[in-house]
Formats: structure tokens, sequence, C-alpha cells
């Protein structure tokens, strides 16, 4: 794609703005600058579009403007990894996935990876996304080979897209040297720390302990905080809990996200609501994966799902939370990431 230079940049760009995109209380679209509709690449003003000034083909045939397309939660280093390692047929769950997971990091290269990597970001770039925030398996055994891959890689694309990698570990690896170790690499790369956690996670001696590591290094490396939490149809799935007790009200110095919380959405009112407002009060954002989870929550062969497995996302913006909605992984419609 060909930028042009300032003086090839036209005053006046006609196009389709969606009504959604614009301020809910923007009536009068009069310009406070006159000279031109951009400066410096930046939108400076906007003008309705009046019949005598449309193009030849009226308003039909003038482009659509939509805003750079962000990817907030995404697995680049599985991406086409459907192929060679494939859900079974007709099961699509949760355990499947994880052993789908474990199955492909044995088989894992840094040469893999880096073709892995270089595809889907072409593939998202050409399709208008500028912006990715991708989870990368860290703690198996060729996974320092491999981050290096993930290093060379994002450099290689931050002239055209601005990327952000999380680390997605065990807890317990993050009490580990190499831990501390992966933690200085990432904050060199503007990235994040993370993991899973779950109700068998919570059943696991030291979780919650490698939990507060995790929380105490990101701070200290300036890393921000991305976690796979309750990615579960079990109500008894609660890390969600943990998370707020071990984040202080006032928050933290860097930004947390929660990522998945499906099973959040099993609780009663009450809860949900306590749960929302204690998100807010902290500054943590969550993140749901519709396409993912509608695919592997509450599914089984031969059962049909009783429940939609996504997050309560309108209670959480009611109560003040940021929720972004991406794909994921795991199933067959989220190509970039399989």
């Amino acid at each position: 794609m060909r930028s042009l230079s300032p003086d090839q940049r036209p005053d006046r760009l006609q196009v389709r703005v969606p009504r959604p995109l614009l301020a809910g209380d923007l009536d009068d679209l009069g310009a406070p600058d006159p000279e031109g509709w951009q400066a410096r690449g930046r939108i400076q003003a906007l003008l309705p579009l009046h019949a005598a000034t449309r193009s030849p083909g009226g308003v039909a045939d003038l482009p659509v403007f939509l805003p750079a397309f962000v990817d907030a939660h995404s697995h680049l280093d599985k991406a086409f990894s459907w192929y060679e390692v494939p859900c079974p047929p007709r099961q699509g769950t949760m355990a499947a996935a994880l052993r789908g997971n474990r199955k492909e990091n044995d088989s894992r290269t840094a040469e893999r990876l880096a073709a892995r990597l270089d595809r889907a970001l072409a593939h998202g770039w050409r399709r208008g996304l500028r912006a990715v925030r991708s989870h990368i398996d860290a703690g198996f055994p060729a996974a320092t080979d491999c981050w290096e891959a993930v290093e060379d890689r994002f450099r290689h694309w931050a002239d055209r897209l601005t990327l952000q990698p999380v680390a997605m570990a065990p807890m317990a690896f993050w009490q580990s040297a190499e831990g501390e170790q992966l933690a200085r690499r990432v904050a060199s790369l503007g990235g994040c720390l993370g993991g899973a956690l779950d109700r068998n996670s919570q059943r696991q001696p030291g979780t919650r302990a490698g939990l507060r590591q995790l929380l105490n290094l990101s701070v200290r490396s300036g890393c921000g905080i991305d976690l796979h939490l309750d990615e579960s149809s079990d109500p008894a799935s609660t890390t969600l809990d943990w998370l707020l007790q071990l984040v202080p009200r006032q928050g933290l110095p860097v930004p947390i996200t929660a990522s998945h919380c499906c099973s959040l959405g099993l609780f009663s009112e009450r809860r949900i609501r306590a749960r929302a407002r204690a998100l807010a009060e902290r500054g943590i954002s969550v993140v749901v994966l519709p396409v993912t989870n509608l695919w592997l929550q509450d599914r089984a062969v031969g059962r049909t799902p009783r429940w939609r497995g996504l997050a309560p996302i309108h209670e959480l913006q009611a109560e003040g939370v940021t929720v972004a909605r991406t794909a994921g992984p795991s199933g067959p419609m989220a190509t970039r990431s399989n």
C-alpha cells in the first residue's frame, strides 16, 4: 500500500462515514478548521456532503470510511495450525482444543513460528488490520528459540502494525528464573505477562502464589497483564475472584485485562453486578471472545449446549467496565488464529 506525500493528499476527502462512528451528540458537522480535513495524517474537521459536491456516481459510489481494525486478543503462534492439529471432528470441546495445543507445542519450531507470524500478519495487514495483541505460549521446551523468532518478526512488522505480545505461561513459570528473564524480554517489546486460570488450576497448589508473583513481576518490569480467566462452563471456576482479591482497589500502575470470563455469565445477577463494580473500580478491562466461546463452551458430543458461554457484556458495561470483543483461536471460523 503506497502512502501519499503531504503535497499529494487532497484538501477534502469525500467518503461515507457510518453514523455510529460519530459522537452521539454531534449534530452540526461544521468544520472548526476550514483550511482542510486533515493535518499530519489526522482528521481535523468533518463537513456534511451536500448534493452539489458529491461524486458523479452519487453517494453509493463513495468509499466507506472505517477506523483501522484492532485485534485485542489473538494467538498468532497458533495461526493456521487447525490444518496441522485439528480438533477431532464433531467435538469442538475445550478439552480437545487444549490437547491440540499441547500437541502443537511439542512440534513447534522457531522457523515454523516465524512463517506463521508472517503469513498471519500479512493476511491481516491487507485487510485493514493495524494493531494486534497476541498471546504467545511460553514455558515449553522450545520456547526460548521461539521467542527469538517473535522478537525478530514483530520488529520486522513494526513500521506497519502496532504489535503487543503477551507471554502466556503456567503460573509456576513466573516464579522461576526463566520467568524473570522472559519478563525483561517482554518488557523490551512493550508487552504483557499472562497465563490461563480456571477451576482445574485452582485445585493445584501454588497457583494463587504464582498469580501473586505474576502481578509483582509485571509491576517491577513495567509489563501489562492479560490473563485468560474462567474460560469454563463450570460455575465453580472463580479465578476472577482471585484477581480481584490480589489487586488493590486503587488498581496497579500497569494495565490489567481479564480475557474470556465465561463462567461469570452463570452467576446470579447480584453477583455479576458486584464483580463488575469491582472490576471497574480497579480499572480492569475485559475481552470477550464470542466466536471462540460459542464454539467451545458447554459443548459435548451428542449433547445440545444449554448456555451461550459468554461473559455478561451488557452488565459489565453498565458498571463502567471497558469491554472489547474479538474472535480468538480454537475454532474453524477464526481464520487468522488457526
